[in-house]
């Protein structure tokens, strides 16, 4: 009777250990996921601050369009993390020398920016 439950006792922890490892295997990032740079931003958004080094005023962007940042409160685009997932292309667009709105440069997912001051970038298009 004792060995039938010293090997049911070694069963139970067997199958425990491996439900633990299972949980912990679901939580772990993907094999080959690129980690997230720069500040926490939630996978699949575009998180976006209108100071550099990520300060200031931020929102993000997580559906497909054409944005002017400066609707949802921000001045313009001074830093930014793309966490958005499968490789996607966030476009960055502002006024040139004529006051035309034009791409100015463009991210693919993972990517941090610390500091995009050194231009003027009112519209965000996350994909």
């Amino acid at each position: 009777m004792e060995s039938k439950i010293a090997r049911l006792g070694i069963a139970l922890a067997a199958a425990v250990t491996a439900v633990v490892a299972t949980g912990s295997a679901a939580l772990a990032a993907p094999a080959g996921a690129t980690p997230l740079v720069g500040p926490p931003c939630e996978v699949g958004r575009l998180c976006v601050w209108d100071g550099p080094g990520y300060t200031g005023a931020r929102h993000d962007y997580y559906v497909c369009g054409y944005y002017d940042v400066r609707s949802s409160g921000l001045t313009r685009v001074g830093s930014f993390v793309n966490n958005q997932t499968g490789d996607q292309v966030a476009t960055f667009s502002g006024p040139d020398a004529h006051g035309s709105v034009v791409p100015q440069y463009t991210s693919t997912a993972v990517d941090a920016r610390p500091d995009t001051t050194d231009r003027t970038t009112w519209v965000v298009q996350p994909c």
